[in-house]
């Protein structure tokens, strides 16, 4: 995996990989379109501390910009807004998902964790056990 993205790295410019991203993001969004909520609350469930981690650090780093503790650092961008220019636009697309069908997804999909960690877990330890009974 490391070797293909080294290749591909040194092989595209950076022009030719954004254009080559935005053409697979296309693809997959007319092909999967339908389904991507159900992959966006994948995402919800198992990204959730680290979105909240991410915007922490967003947070702290817009902070040390206002404040011009390094003077090499980028400039704060728009005045009043407590993110990043990057985190703020992932935050204003997080918001235009339809957040009942995604949180939904999310549900479903952490009901389908607990089961496979808990209900499968036991009945593998009580069919174990009774293979060595017999």
């Amino acid at each position: 995996f490391v070797a293909s993205a080294m290749f591909v790295a040194v092989s595209f410019s950076r022009e030719e990989r954004e254009e080559n991203a935005a053409a697979i993001l296309d693809r997959m969004r007319q092909k999967y379109g339908k389904h991507m909520d159900v992959t966006k609350g994948l995402f919800v469930v198992t990204c959730a501390p680290l979105v909240v981690a991410y915007l922490g650090l967003s947070m702290a780093n817009q902070f040390v910009r206002r404040r011009g503790v390094f003077p090499c650092s980028k400039p704060p961008g728009e005045e009043g807004s407590v993110f990043t220019t990057r985190t703020r636009e992932q935050v204003e697309y997080m918001k235009s998902w339809d957040r009942a069908k995604v949180f939904t997804y999310a549900i479903y999909w952490g009901i389908g964790f607990v089961t496979l960690q808990v209900i499968v877990a036991k009945l593998t330890v009580v069919f174990l056990s009774l293979i060595i009974e017999k």
